[in-house]
């Protein structure tokens, strides 16, 4: 049998199963969120232990609000919707974010005078953005979390809710056919969101110039201002798909400048280079057991991997993390069986200089052995244990006489991130002292941290993940306080942007 057999005798198969699958995948265009409705101002303290009767009372009022203000908890949570083709449900909605953020700014109680921190969480498969949904309630929850602890660092938090129909259908029986209609519609969506992630970027720069601040004077706004992506399973995926051509052309130029070697000092010799520090989009984007295949991240493994002759800069952030469950079973087993379904069994009969890709394009990206670079374990004191994958940070070589010699991969200096709470307690331990901080890292968890597909949030079964999910960040929001208040001289003459 021959891909030509198959193509052939399986063609009308599939046909129906397509047509099938976008019959089940059809969704309403309409907001869940309206502009129209106003905004949710909550005068008290949010609850998070809040009674039945109490939580339905709240809920009624805030169930088709775009924007929700808990100012005395120090946050807020604007909601964004996409339709299936990439575009807003509603352009308004961003629009009022924006306008409302910059009304606070002149305000004498803003929220967001001295620095905002801004969550965005991409949600994945069977959700949305109604009232009842659980993963909206859950980043409810965190923001209420982050709020508590980012007053103390003079930030208010903004938490952006990025929806679309994740859950096409209602039907039980019939949702998990969605899986090929939701999985294209996450891609498009991905396609879509560079437009309102570049305004939610741009929101710092709202703050500051909405203030009326001096350039000069408004890198203080900058310098205490926080950006930080979160996506999950098709929401993970979506998001890998808006952020990654960027983070790849911002970070493979100085990549291969600082690999150029200048003419050798002696035969066989290289001049190490000191590669210059990168940004991504925005701090941090963080993907959770994200539904995407393995063969698009090829080039920055590749860069990761072979690099022994380039040092980071010593104060370059972590700028993207995958963690990944080790027992995600739709991640590790039904992602490879939906993919070789979706593309007609073609990774079956690839030739054999292509099976290693033909493989990476049915495997999920967390679990590709070759892209994982750490473990992520609970230890029995509570604290979290990050290990280095030791195949991933050393390169084999062999000269001329067949002689194999072991290079170690150059890693960010082991104090860039301060791995303590407030109170010095060292929540992450390391196996070596180092931890082998990477700009792009793909770390395999334990399931007692993350326990399946979806067990991450607070309550949902193990808290252990959403308790690193919120150390990491706030570990992450020193080092990129560290990098900025070293590049504070020399961005004194930042232009600052007129319009929005």
């Amino acid at each position: 049998m021959n891909a030509l057999f198959m193509s052939t005798h399986f063609q009308p198969a599939a046909s129906f199963l397509l047509s099938l699958f976008l019959l089940v995948g059809c969704t309403t265009r309409s907001a869940y969120r309206p502009v129209s409705a106003g905004t949710h101002e909550e005068r008290h303290t949010y609850k998070q232990g809040a009674d039945k009767a109490e939580q339905r009372a709240i809920a009624r009022e805030r169930e088709h609000e775009c924007l929700e203000k808990y100012s005395d908890s120090n946050f807020w949570l604007g909601h964004v919707e996409m339709t299936e083709y990439g575009t807003y449900q509603d352009p308004r909605q961003m629009s009022q974010l924006e306008r409302q953020i910059e009304q606070d700014t002149h305000t004498g109680k803003s929220l967001f005078k001295n620095g905002i921190t801004v969550v965005v969480f991409v949600h994945g498969w069977f959700n949305n953005a109604q009232e009842e949904n659980g993963n909206l309630n859950n980043f409810r929850h965190m923001l209420s979390d982050l709020g508590a602890e980012q007053k103390q660092q003079g930030r208010g938090v903004l938490g952006v809710y990025l929806s679309w129909r994740g859950g096409s259908i209602s039907s039980t029986p019939l949702k998990f056919l969605t899986y090929w209609g939701r999985g294209r519609t996450s891609d498009v969506i991905g396609q879509g969101m560079v437009e309102p992630l570049a305004r939610i970027r741009n929101i710092h720069w709202l703050v500051a110039s909405s203030a009326g601040r001096a350039s000069a004077a408004s890198l203080d706004i900058y310098q205490n201002s926080r950006l930080v992506f979160i996506g999950h399973s098709f929401g993970g995926r979506a998001l890998y798909t808006a952020v990654a051509k960027s983070m790849e052309t911002s970070f493979m130029p100085p990549y291969w400048a600082a690999r150029s070697f200048p003419a050798a000092k002696g035969k066989g010799s290289r001049t190490q280079a000191t590669m210059q520090r990168v940004t991504g989009v925005g701090d941090l984007v963080l993907l959770i057991n994200p539904a995407i295949k393995s063969l698009p991240y090829r080039p920055s493994h590749y860069a990761m991997s072979s690099n022994t002759m380039v040092n980071y800069d010593s104060k370059q952030p972590v700028l993207m993390m995958v963690l990944s469950a080790k027992n995600d079973v739709p991640n590790k087993s039904l992602l490879p069986i939906g993919e070789t379904l979706g593309n007609r069994f073609r990774d079956w009969f690839a030739r054999p200089d292509d099976r290693k890709e033909a493989s990476q394009n049915t495997t999920a990206l967390g679990h590709w052995p070759l892209y994982r670079t750490h473990d992520l374990e609970l230890m029995e004191s509570g604290q979290f244990q990050l290990t280095k994958v030791g195949t991933y940070f050393s390169v084999t070589k062999k000269d001329k006489n067949g002689v194999k010699t072991t290079l170690p991969l150059k890693t960010l200096r082991p104090d860039l991130m301060n791995f303590a709470d407030s109170r010095g307690n060292r929540r992450i331990v390391t196996d070596t002292g180092n931890p082998g901080l990477l700009p792009f890292m793909v770390v395999s968890t334990s399931p007692k941290i993350i326990n399946g597909h979806s067990d991450f949030w607070l309550g949902s079964g193990s808290s252990k993940a959403y308790d690193f999910v919120k150390f990491f960040i706030s570990a992450q929001n020193k080092a990129v306080g560290a990098a900025r208040a070293d590049q504070a001289a020399p961005a004194q003459s930042r232009v600052m942007p007129t319009s929005y």
